[in-house]
């Protein structure tokens, strides 16, 4: 099993073929091409939701270099022993997590145009967006837990020393890592309804291919879809909040709310930046 592939999966020496050269050889999350030939020095890991068993398909997967693989996966991490070392971890996770934003405001931006672009038989380009989205937000993850875990330890007090556990510093740290975890949810609601645009339109969230749906039998409606995706194995998204009772969804209804979670996030990220730069003032004292 691939390491990062998720709990349960497999993944066989032929899906990593196929990303790698998917990906052109380059790390999704950095944009490096570790080699010019070969895949040495490259990864395969799953992002996103997976099946908890059979082989991941390959929209949930996506190639990084060792370095990002190690990041996500938390393998090496430097050790936080001095304020310069938690004064460049917090500043790399602000700078992640903005990259984050970004990048989910562009793939919730996507989703409000694939309706119509199914209509006119484009190729919205649905499942990179979705990954570079959940992939961010998997990175941003990896360096937060290890803030966390900073928050009342003996390790933070060192760098604080002859205070408590909830000194200034300590507390400066908590009050930052709650508000990057709240963003972080906040973004995660983004991405699910953006998901919910493409359940709704008989596609699979993960995949983006068409999902096997039943009318009902007695009005003839479109009915929710229930059933794993044949492609991926993925369970659809329940979009029964969004549906009418003639079946429809609604569209409408469902942008506005991709819409108001992303100005919520706006709002989460200036209490973000002024709990970081009350960090990073602890720091300089």
């Amino acid at each position: 099993m691939e390491p990062g592939s998720g709990p349960g999966t497999r993944m066989w020496e032929a899906d990593r073929a196929a990303v790698f050269d998917r990906d052109t050889r380059t790390c999704r999350h950095c944009e490096r091409t570790p080699s010019t030939s070969g895949t040495s020095g490259l990864r395969v890991a799953a992002v996103g939701d997976v099946p908890l068993q059979g082989t991941v398909h390959e929209s949930a997967l996506v190639t990084l270099c060792d370095a990002c693989f190690e990041i996500l996966h938390g393998t090496e991490r430097t050790t936080i022993d001095t304020r310069e070392a938690l004064f460049e971890t917090i500043r790399s996770a602000t700078n992640r997590q903005s990259e984050a934003i970004s990048t989910v405001a562009v793939f919730a931006s996507l989703a409000t145009t694939v309706p119509a672009a199914i209509e006119e038989d484009d190729d919205p380009d649905y499942v990179a967006h979705r990954q570079d989205a959940h992939l961010v937000l998997a990175v941003v993850d990896a360096t937060l837990e290890q803030l966390e875990a900073l928050v009342g330890s003996d390790a933070l007090e060192a760098l604080d020393p002859g205070t408590e556990p909830d000194s200034d510093l300590d507390s400066a740290l908590t009050a930052f890592c709650e508000s990057a975890t709240t963003l972080q949810n906040e973004l995660r609601e983004v991405i699910d309804l953006a998901e919910v645009v493409a359940v709704g339109l008989g596609r699979c969230q993960g995949c983006f291919e068409p999902l096997e749906v039943d009318p009902d039998p007695e009005t003839g409606a479109q009915s929710a879809a229930t059933r794993p995706c044949s492609t991926c194995g993925l369970e659809p998204r329940d979009i029964g909040a969004w549906r009418r009772d003639d079946g429809t969804v609604r569209f409408n209804d469902l942008f506005g709310a991709i819409n108001a979670a992303l100005q919520g996030s706006s709002a989460t990220t200036t209490t973000l930046t002024a709990r970081t730069q009350v960090v990073a003032e602890r720091l300089l004292e």
